[in-house]
């Protein structure tokens, strides 16, 4: 027997046979069966996790419940990764989940299976957290979302997998996030805070932060007359400095999809994104959050341009617009996630 629980044991045993005048039992425990009984009962329920509340997540206008224990969402999958540090949603999942543990595999206990590509494990959650499928060719994947009860997704691609999407019910798009590292708090709190700020003078135009791909350039050298602003590379620490300080913010194409994490930084930072797109590609990324969101979309560069050169020429209008962003950014964090 641990010390630990023999000194449990001798405290509870005293006050219980105190009570009993039985002396006998405070110096020899197992010598008094009733206080034994009382001090194992007692000794299971300190030892017990108790479930103190749940999460409900809204799916689709449905809604997802997840016990937490000790206040704690278990996640499985790729979590490891993310503690690590090696995944950029790190910061966004204690955003959604709140608190959030990695189960090195995945059991009954767990709540959450975070999943980016793969077979999927025998044994599953009940939610699914799809990621990172940004060129849109998993398909697969969607054929097992039947196997979950609810299932959240970065990257809309609902061209790609209209005829899926038709079958499945049970999905909600979620926005791709922000990387971890850049605020140190909620980002639910952070545009909140920024929302009491509009009313300030910005440093930049427009901003950019990134590398040079797809049409980067292109975009770039549109807007470069268009002064002042900042494009180049900054740290992780310092992006965030450069969106509080730009109204619009440059979002050209990532890799291939025309989402990308900089414009869900720039929006909780109340910088308009600036995207160029046909309506079609448009709509089937961006059309399936809670609303569409409000920012800048045109079928080019010039065409954006010209919008962005009218809202800075109105500066109750561009005011407006950029509490929309991040009014729009708040709502979308803050319903998906209704603790009750």
């Amino acid at each position: 027997m641990s010390r630990d629980i023999q000194t449990y044991i001798c405290t509870v045993c005293a006050n219980n046979c105190d009570a009993m005048k039985n002396k006998i039992c405070c110096v020899l425990p197992l010598l008094c069966a009733v206080c034994v009984v009382n001090i194992f009962q007692s000794y299971k329920k300190m030892q017990k996790p108790q479930i103190q509340t749940s999460v409900l997540y809204n799916v689709g206008g449905m809604n997802a419940v997840v016990s937490k224990k000790r206040n704690v969402v278990s996640i499985c999958g790729n979590c490891m990764r993310a503690q690590n540090g090696l995944l950029w949603e790190r910061d966004y999942l204690y955003d959604i989940f709140g608190e959030f543990e990695c189960d090195a595999l995945c059991t009954e206990r767990s709540d959450v299976y975070w999943y980016i590509k793969g077979d999927f494990p025998n044994s599953l959650p009940r939610i699914l957290l799809h990621t990172s499928d940004e060129t849109c060719s998993n398909s697969a994947a969607l054929d097992s979302y039947i196997r979950f009860e609810h299932v959240f997704r970065q990257y809309a691609c609902y061209a790609q997998y209209s005829h899926q999407y038709k079958k499945i019910k049970n999905v909600r798009i979620i926005p791709l996030g922000y990387m971890f590292g850049m605020i140190p708090e909620s980002s639910t709190k952070h545009a909140q805070k920024i929302l009491l700020q509009t009313n300030n003078t910005r440093r930049y135009k427009w901003g950019f932060v990134g590398h040079m791909k797809s049409d980067r350039r292109s975009a770039l050298d549109t807007f470069k007359n268009v002064q002042p602003h900042f494009e180049g590379a900054v740290s992780k620490l310092h992006i965030v400095d450069i969106y509080k300080e730009s109204y619009f913010v440059i979002s050209p194409r990532g890799n291939v999809n025309l989402d990308c994490f900089r414009n869900y930084e720039a929006s909780m930072n109340g910088a308009i994104p600036v995207i160029v797109g046909d309506m079609d590609e448009i709509n089937n990324t961006f059309g399936h959050f809670i609303s569409m969101p409000p920012w800048i979309f045109a079928h080019s560069w010039e065409a954006a341009k010209l919008k962005v050169q009218v809202l800075l020429a109105d500066k109750k209008t561009l005011l407006d617009k950029r509490n929309l962003v991040l009014e729009w950014w708040i709502r979308e964090m803050q319903d998906f996630k209704k603790k009750r």
